[in-house]
């Protein structure tokens, strides 16, 4: 009996390996990041009116001192709202909504910032919306094919107030984009005003996107796909029960490509989360709100904030587990060819890294 019951606490140890101190790196709002050139971890996030930017070249233990991208009179921020960040090559872009009348929310455009110095300078490129004030409810994504395709989705309102789910092609890395694409407009009149939209290239160049639509009533994900960035395919619904809602949850969920090329999906309803794979089906995965995930070869890691505001995480072949407090807004960041992950969080003003590892290791 004593046996069995070491052997069961050693496997428990082992799954809930506990992961470095995380690394408190800035004063902020609304962390996001990428993973590029050698694992160098790329971080933008809000502060006040400004848009930041900073790197960690060892692993998220030092991070650089924080560069000024912009200031602009309004800057949404919170509830997924603040500015992107992809990595093409020889550049590094970010986007955010801004507006110039912070009294009235009658404005707001998708800004680029284009840096090919390794993040000390950046040069404004001009909007991706091509209808002024259209993107002014600030909810937006930004996906980079790795090369010099960027794609930016954004939740539009250029049809009488009406949220549309819209779209533009960057071919030039980011110094230019494309006519603007309606992807999804519900027959119903509107999407979910809030919540926000994913992006992810896969590595054939196709564009999937993910929402949350308004359709007879139900607040339920959508996964929609694009071969040429231009015309969608129907958008599938996730889930095999829909979440009837009269009101905006606002949590939109989180989407990434695996190594068979399929996107992977985290996602809310009521108050339990969802992974959606291509071979696996819905998998629940916990509840709380705001998942999101990153797959690389070692497997799928995925993080979200619980009713009490913990920051739950699960590394591939783990046991979900807390590793923080009073959170929001977490993120979760790899690169496909590696066996770890980064997590970013917010915590009362504060924002803070560490590293994911598998509990295999």
């Amino acid at each position: 009996m004593r046996i069995a019951f070491f052997l069961v606490v050693l496997s428990l140890t082992l799954s809930l390996r506990a992961e470095p101190t995380p690394v408190d790196f800035a004063d902020g709002a609304e962390p996001q990041a990428t993973v590029a050139n050698g694992n160098t971890l790329y971080v933008v996030y809000g502060k006040d009116k400004q848009i930041l930017f900073t790197l960690s070249r060892d692993g998220g233990k030092t991070f650089e001192k924080p560069v000024k991208i912009a200031q602009a009179p309004m800057l949404p921020l919170g509830m997924r709202r603040g500015p992107r960040i992809a990595v093409v090559k020889n550049a590094i872009v970010v986007t955010a909504i801004t507006g110039e009348n912070p009294k009235k929310r009658a404005d707001g455009d998708i800004t680029a910032w284009r840096s090919t110095d390794d993040g000390h300078t950046w040069a404004d490129v001009g909007h991706v919306n091509d209808m002024l004030a259209s993107a002014r409810e600030g909810l937006h994504d930004l996906a980079s094919d790795g090369n010099q395709r960027l794609y930016c989705v954004w939740l539009d309102l250029r049809n009488d107030n009406k949220t549309a789910l819209y779209g533009s092609l960057s071919r030039d890395g980011g110094i230019s984009w494309e006519e603007n694409t309606k992807i999804y407009q519900s027959p119903d009149g509107h999407i979910c005003e809030c919540c926000h939209p994913s992006v992810a290239f896969d590595s054939d160049g196709s564009v999937h996107v993910l929402f949350r639509n308004w359709l007879d009533g139900n607040r339920d994900m959508y996964l929609t796909r694009s071969s040429d960035a231009k015309k969608f395919s129907e958008p599938k619904r996730l889930g095999v029960t829909s979440w009837k809602l009269n009101g905006c949850p606002m949590d939109g969920g989180d989407l990434t490509i695996d190594s068979h090329n399929k996107p992977v999906v985290v996602w809310r309803q009521k108050n339990d989360l969802f992974m959606t794979t291509a071979s696996g089906g819905d998998q629940q995965i916990g509840t709380g709100r705001q998942p999101v995930v990153a797959v690389n070869k070692s497997g799928a890691y995925t993080a979200w904030v619980a009713a009490n505001a913990d920051l739950m995480v699960e590394s591939p072949q783990g046991q979900p587990h807390k590793i923080a407090h009073d959170t929001t807004d977490p993120v979760v960041v790899t690169d496909p060819d590696v066996k770890f992950a980064y997590c970013l969080w917010e915590s009362k003003g504060k924002l803070y890294a560490t590293t994911l590892k598998p509990s295999s290791e």
